[in-house]
């Protein structure tokens, strides 16, 4: 087995980088320091991603995005942006699973790759206008 394959099985990683990401999260926010809290729920939205916790990875997304919209940072907005794209696809993936049993699980995937094609495009756009 690969580095990598053994990294992405290893539960105890991701729960070390969580909780590397979550001190990192407390500490920016007591002392004030917006970047580092932008890049420490980043971090949490993408390993709660990546371990399936998709509620929580859109959520920590979207708490990223409000911090770079408080900085007015575009690229970094970009970034948020794509961050929970990739959650609505992997939420899409999920509805997809549900649709073979329920047909209303088809309806409410097509809009969630809607809202990730949404978001991609915003990204892009945002960068392209700023020259990122």
């Amino acid at each position: 087995m690969k580095a990598r394959e053994r990294w992405t099985r290893d539960s105890r990683g991701w729960k070390q980088v969580r909780a590397c990401c979550a001190e990192s999260l407390a500490f920016a926010r007591r002392t004030g320091a917006n970047h580092p809290e932008g890049f420490a729920l980043a971090g949490l939205a993408n390993v709660a991603r990546r371990r399936g916790d998709l509620a929580s990875a859109e959520a920590f997304g979207r708490e990223e995005l409000l911090v770079w919209r408080r900085l007015g940072s575009p690229s970094h907005i970009a970034g948020g942006l794509e961050g929970l794209a990739l959650t609505a696809a992997a939420t899409a993936g999920e509805g997809a699973r549900a649709a073979r049993a329920v047909r209303a699980a088809r309806a409410e995937r097509a809009v969630r790759a809607v809202r990730a094609a949404r978001l991609l495009g915003a990204a892009a756009a945002l960068r392209e206008r700023v020259g990122v």
